[in-house]
Parts: C-alpha cells; sequence; structure tokens
C-alpha cells in the first residue's frame, strides 16, 4: 500500500511560492489546522486506513487544505499547487485544461465531503508513463 508523504515545510513553501506568485500574507491561522491538513490522508476509522489509494489520499488532503483554511491568504492556489505536485510524485497527470482544474478546487467549498473531488480527481487523471518514482 502506497501512502502520499507531505510535511509540513513543503506544504509551507508552497503556500510562500503562491504569496510570492499571486500576493497576499504570508501566514498560518492555526498551525493545529495545518497539521491536521496534513495528516488527514492517514486517517484510521475502526481499524482502517479510511483513504486507501493515493488519488483518494490527495483529494482528500487537498480537500482538506480548501475547506480548513490553514493560512492567513492562498489557501486555493496553494491547494492547486499541492494537487499538482502529489499527482506528479505518485505517477498521474491531470488531462484537462488549467481554467477546469481551478473550478474544480473553487467547488471543494460547495461539498459536504471529499467525495466528489475524489471522483472528479479519478476520471480526470492518467497515469503517466514517463515519472519515475
Amino acid at each position: 500500500m502506497h501512502h502520499i508523504s507531505l510535511d509540513k515545510d513543503q506544504l509551507l513553501d508552497m503556500h510562500m511560492l503562491m504569496v510570492e506568485r499571486y500576493g497576499g500574507r504570508i501566514g498560518l491561522i492555526s498551525n493545529d489546522v495545518l497539521v491536521r491538513v496534513i495528516e488527514t490522508p492517514q486517517q484510521i476509522y475502526f481499524g482502517q486506513l479510511r483513504f486507501v489509494t493515493p488519488i483518494q489520499q490527495i483529494a482528500a488532503v487537498v480537500y482538506a487544505l480548501v475547506r480548513r483554511q490553514p493560512f492567513v491568504s492562498q489557501n486555493e492556489t496553494t491547494a492547486l499547487l499541492l494537487l499538482l505536485y502529489l499527482c506528479d510524485q505518485h505517477g498521474y497527470r491531470l488531462v484537462l485544461p488549467h481554467r477546469d482544474i481551478v473550478t474544480a478546487i473553487v467547488n471543494i467549498h460547495g461539498d459536504a465531503d471529499e467525495t466528489p473531488f475524489c471522483q472528479w480527481l479519478r476520471v480526470n487523471v492518467t497515469v503517466d508513463d514517463n515519472t519515475v518514482n
């Protein structure tokens, strides 16, 4: 079983890049919330891993970042960068225009849980044969 690997420094660096690129303020609203976002893919329910596949884990952490808003600004753009990074790290490539990916990230705000985003992700990724892990 393959788990996504993400640490706090990586996510903070992604946030800093997005603020530098698009503006806003660097900073955390809550360190505890950020830690919970990072831990989301490894949640255990009733002794079982809640998110089993890499696609489920990627969807869960991106959803958590958008919904929990740990940063002062640029949560959605950081989530977009995180999505692209994690897909690349796990040998996936998104197969649709950038604007459609952005729309999917924004639409997370209306979702009750990560299921719709996970279904969207499953449909819109392909295995990247050029990726070496």
